[in-house]
């Protein structure tokens, strides 16, 4: 690979990698928490989070950071068995096949419970009033789907985080 796309394909891993995990982990710790506490306005939150693109922009980043993930893979093993067994493959390969997971978990999982937290938020919204007792029970179920399955994702994340960044040195 020229030293040129080598160069980007590590930049675009790192940069897009970098937000997707520190966008997880701001959710699933600290956002989806604060707009449970914060009751039915808190779908008006998640309903701005969807305006702005969010779900949009987490895949976008999850792609981009799988996608280079692999062509680096591929340039520093040439897909050679003896790469994958060394050490350092095997903990670049674990790494990846973690994040991996992570990614298919939030395409199956997170990504459609919140889209329909912000259809829900729309609806609730646009209701002009408050909200049902079945949207309130509705909004309550997604948000803790969402919440449980952003800290499932952030912890798979940053376990592959842990052993990108250690890779190298085992």
């Amino acid at each position: 690979m020229p030293q040129s796309l080598l160069v980007a394909f590590r930049f675009l891993h790192i940069v897009s990698g970098a937000v997707w995990v520190g966008a997880v982990v701001l959710v699933a710790f600290f956002l989806m928490p604060a707009v449970i506490a914060s009751g039915p306005a808190g779908g008006q939150v998640m309903k701005q989070f969807g305006d702005r693109k969010y779900p949009q922009v987490m895949m976008a980043l999850m792609a981009i950071t799988v996608l280079s993930g692999l062509g680096l893979m591929w340039n520093a093993s040439r897909l050679s068995s003896t790469w994958f067994s060394s050490p350092m493959g095997r903990t670049f390969s674990l790494g990846a096949a973690i994040a991996i997971v992570a990614a298919v978990f939030g395409i199956v999982v997170a990504r459609p419970t919140a889209m329909r937290i912000q259809q829900l938020a729309g609806e609730m919204q646009a209701a002009g009033g408050p909200p049902t007792a079945e949207q309130s029970a509705q909004m309550k179920a997604l948000q803790s789907r969402m919440l449980n399955g952003s800290r499932i994702v952030a912890v798979l994340l940053l376990l592959a985080v842990a052993a990108m960044a250690t890779a190298r040195y085992v």
